[in-house]
């Protein structure tokens, strides 16, 4: 639910992000156009919010969303998996809250603890990352080393699907 109300909003953002933003507008006094703007935003939010059922209910408390934000619920669901004995899984929800959280002592201790039972390499996948996350950070690194050329290939391909 977490990431469907971040991504909805972040979609709805987006598409009214450059609602009236033309020079032609009715009116040539610049604080006119800035009120009008603001008005015709808020307005399209509002209506691509109506399309959306998450927006039906009831907002979540802030508290709520700094947890999900923070990752701590994998905290969680890292001991529910290592108690059903599915340690991939369990290394997979680790690494993903350890992603925001790197100096937690305890779920560093039980991801080095995973390491002592097998290979954990293929399974440190971050359970919140975006396709185009890896992506935008491989570009980055061909960039910094000099490759220019697969940099901008890359960064096209994160564009593409980040929108």
């Amino acid at each position: 639910l977490h990431r469907l109300l971040r991504d909805s909003e972040a979609f709805c953002g987006r598409n009214c992000s450059s609602v009236s933003r033309d020079r032609d507008s009715p009116t040539s006094d610049s604080s006119l156009r800035v009120v009008r703007h603001i008005l015709l935003r808020a307005a399209c939010l509002k209506k691509c919010k109506a399309d959306f059922p998450v927006f039906k209910l009831s907002y979540p408390k802030r508290d709520l969303l700094e947890t999900f934000e923070q990752r701590t619920p994998y905290k969680y669901v890292q001991y529910a998996y290592y108690q059903l004995n599915n340690l991939e899984k369990a290394v997979a929800a680790a690494h993903t809250f350890l992603k925001k959280n790197p100096g937690d002592p305890s779920l560093s201790k039980n991801m080095n603890y995973y390491k002592t039972l097998f290979d954990v390499e293929e399974h440190l996948t971050d359970l919140e990352e975006q396709p185009y996350e890896s992506v935008f950070l491989k570009s980055v690194m061909l960039y910094n080393n000099g490759d220019f050329s697969s940099s901008a290939r890359n960064m096209e391909q994160a564009i593409t699907q980040y929108f």
